[in-house]
This record gives structure tokens, sequence and C-alpha cells, in this order.
């Protein structure tokens, strides 16, 4: 599937998925937000299914690829919600 680009001016995490990116992942949400807020062009690939689109994005944190997943909200087209984050392995 090929990349398109997005803009993302904002990025919310819920509690929940701040703590398992945390507890799991050891990554830092600001670290996170950091990788993808207002980064020019971010090139996502696509994904669609049963819940809507979602937006996966390879970024480069602390030095580690790393595979996250954005959901867009459904009143704003720059804002996004962090769906999860891992490592790229």
């Amino acid at each position: 599937m090929p990349s398109v680009p997005i803009w993302v001016a904002v990025l919310y995490c819920s509690d929940r998925t701040f703590e398992k990116i945390t507890n799991d992942h050891g990554l830092d949400f600001l670290e996170v937000r950091r990788a993808v807020v207002c980064q020019k062009a971010l090139q996502v690939r696509r994904h669609t299914d049963n819940r809507g689109h979602r937006f996966i994005v390879t970024v480069g944190i602390g030095g580690r690829p790393m595979i996250l997943v954005l959901f867009p909200d459904p009143d704003d087209v720059d804002v996004y919600h962090l769906a999860t984050a891992y490592p790229d392995r």
C-alpha cells in the first residue's frame, strides 16, 4: 500500500494507551508526540477496517525505529489519537 502524507497538529493519548506504551515498551509519550506533531509531510500507510481509518507510521524515537498507529479525530482533520506505539523489530 503506498504511503500518503498527513499533517498532525495535535496528538492525543488516552490514559490506557499512555500506560501501555510506557510500561510495555518503555516509551515516553512526549518523545512520541515530538516525532509526529508538526512534522512536514509525515508519510503514513493508511489502513481501513470496520472501526474506520488508521494511519501507520514508522519513526525514529531515541535512536530506535518505532511503529505508531494513529486514528483521526472525527471533528478535526489535523488532530489524531495514538492507538499504540511499539518497537519495529
